[in-house]
């Protein structure tokens, strides 16, 4: 008898301009499946909106996500929806991620702050921000540009995240008694899409595999070659990775393949190659070792291709399944020919000989 106490619930309340929201509480006991109520209270919230509205878009979307090296065009919509003219609106947006080139910031008339990440906008920029009037609504528009390079030092270093948030005041919006001033918002997190990156490279004398026949080719004699796939990840991590190319018709895949166990397999019938490489960690080929895979490939140059460097791989396809965006990225290599630079030991012996 005579006991007290107390309970604070907090949570957030939704709605549009102006209207109500009840939360009621009820005390009582319970009978069985039934509670019944001894007594009861409820509180009413209205609610309230800047007369100042504010949205931002980037390359055209409100729900994106970002590449390395991609232009972020910004594009900000204002408008006065109270029914009093406002002055001296400022509006200010904040872009804060490790992944942004700030140099490449183009505020257009506005200044930058490097301290705060902050670019504001005032009337001296743009001359409708003066004196805003009820309906009356303007743009703005800038740009910034994601690194090409995103930072990998460690294994934290992933799954980035551009926040960008942007805001309007003018000191004409009315104030309630005891209330802070309303500076309406719009918030838009981007995530990073990571970036995949495949080398391919050739070489008549491999250090895994032993390739035999003339070199440069002849027509009517096999040269076997290796190909290399060297598969990184650079920001996320993703599964489902593969690699899959085609070969050119004359050109077949002896079967050969290190590291032996490997997930290569070889379609005779549409001449194509399919590694299967499954799972890959962020930063692999940057903190740790890429994976790598290499296969045996044979030739046989017809009369035709006499006096010609003649092709040993159609261009290869790296794809996977971004696991922080959700996205699917790919990757392309360019094809590959008997003219392999890479292979110091043909010295340009890659000419089909008769």
């Amino acid at each position: 008898a005579g006991q007290s106490g107390k309970i604070v619930a907090s949570g957030k309340l939704e709605g549009g301009r102006d209207q109500s929201r009840k939360v009621a509480v009820h005390i009582g006991t319970a009978q069985g499946t039934n509670f019944v109520s001894l007594d009861d209270s409820d509180a009413t919230t209205t609610i309230t909106a800047s007369p100042l509205a504010i949205a931002q878009t980037v390359n055209g979307s409100a729900n994106l996500n970002v590449n390395a090296g991609e232009n972020l065009n910004f594009t900000i919509n204002y408008r006065n929806d109270g029914v009093i003219g406002l002055r001296d609106v400022i509006v200010k947006e904040t872009i804060d991620s490790p992944v942004v080139d700030y140099k490449s910031l183009d505020a257009q008339g506005g200044s930058f702050d490097a301290a705060s990440k902050t670019v504001t906008w005032k009337a001296s920029d743009h001359p409708t921000l003066q004196n805003l009037q009820p309906g009356q609504s303007g743009t703005i528009g800038f740009s910034i540009k994601i690194k090409d390079a995103i930072p990998m030092n460690n294994a934290n270093d992933k799954n980035y995240v551009v926040s960008s948030i942007v805001k309007i005041d003018s000191p004409d919006i009315p104030t309630p008694i005891s209330m802070n001033k309303i500076i309406a918002g719009n918030v838009m997190n981007m995530r990073l899409n990571s970036k995949l990156l495949l080398n391919v490279t050739g070489y008549h004398r491999d250090p895994n595999i032993t390739n035999s026949g003339p070199v440069p080719p002849k027509v009517g004699q096999d040269t076997t070659y290796t190909i290399h796939w060297i598969a990184s990840d650079v920001s996320n991590d993703v599964s489902n990775a593969t690699v899959d190319a085609t070969l050119p018709t004359g050109v077949t895949m002896t079967g050969a393949v290190y590291p032996e166990g490997s997930r290569v397999t070889y379609d005779e019938r549409s001449n194509s190659i399919l590694w299967e490489i499954g799972n890959m960690g962020a930063g692999t080929g940057i903190l740790s070792a890429p994976q790598e895979v290499s296969f045996q490939i044979k030739v046989t140059p017809s009369p035709n291709q006499a006096g010609k460097e003649i092709d040993l791989l159609k261009p290869s396809v790296f794809t996977a399944q971004d696991l922080f965006t959700g996205e699917k990225l790919s990757a392309n290599a360019q094809g590959k020919n008997t003219s392999l630079p890479e292979d110091n030991s043909l010295y340009g012996a890659y000419i089909v000989q008769p």
